[in-house]
């Protein structure tokens, strides 16, 4: 093969990858130095929505996304709750809700979180088609609407 047809198609197509990454990096650094002598006006800070009464507005379509339905807490990957489906029951790994990472169980609390684990195949409503009760419905990765309104029940 030819030197130049050799560089044509292998070595040219590199350079030109390069430089579509690094280019566009340089011109930003260079709009970024010359936009720190200006001034702006300062952008308003987010407000979020609410209610006439003020308080914040939490109507819409909600869904967590995050592997809170298996564990608060930090966990690695494991098998689900039925082997023999493999990987279509698998737990995900998960970083987990708690902002320490550990739950402090008193020592009752922590056997029982260990004894529905080991039994979850008989004791997971899940299983058994059950809806699952509030909080876990709102941890699993399922788009839930929730409706706010204010009703008058007079004197009761």
């Amino acid at each position: 093969m030819v030197p130049q047809k050799r560089f044509l198609i292998f070595v040219l197509p590199w350079i030109v990858g390069i430089a579509g990454l690094v280019l566009p990096t340089q011109i930003g650094t260079r709009a970024q130095a010359q936009g720190r002598g200006r001034t702006s006006a300062a952008a308003p800070a987010y407000r979020a929505p609410r209610t006439a009464d003020g308080k914040p507005d939490l109507n819409g379509i909600w869904q967590a996304m995050n592997e809170a339905n298996w564990d608060l807490q930090p966990h690695a990957a494991g098998f689900g709750r039925v082997v023999a489906l493999g990987a279509a029951d698998a737990t995900p790994p998960g970083l987990g809700i708690v902002d320490s990472g550990e739950i402090p169980y008193l020592p009752a609390a922590l056997a029982k979180k260990r004894e529905n684990f080991e039994k979850r195949l008989s004791l997971d409503p899940e299983i058994k088609c059950y809806l699952p009760g509030v909080p876990r419905a709102m941890y699993q990765g399922r788009p839930y609407h929730h409706s706010e309104h204010e009703c008058d029940h007079g004197d009761l």
